[in-house]
């Protein structure tokens, strides 16, 4: 929903780490391994970056073990 900029429709937001490639025109195939975090709404920007970074360690965690 992007609660910290007052999203009012459901989205879903994917990260290829390590991929640089333009592919917005692209059909992809995403399967959900594990839930991170629920939304959560911060302060500002410069707050949710950093869950973001926290996020990606996570993730990282959870996809390479």
């Amino acid at each position: 929903m992007r609660p910290t900029f007052n999203g009012n429709k459901q989205v879903i937001e994917v990260n290829i780490f390590n991929f640089d490639n333009y592919i917005y025109s692209e059909i992809l195939s995403v399967s959900i391994v594990e839930r991170i975090r629920s939304d959560i709404k911060f302060p500002g920007a410069e707050e949710l970056k950093a869950q973001l970074l926290k996020d990606k360690i996570n993730a990282e965690r959870i996809l390479y073990k």
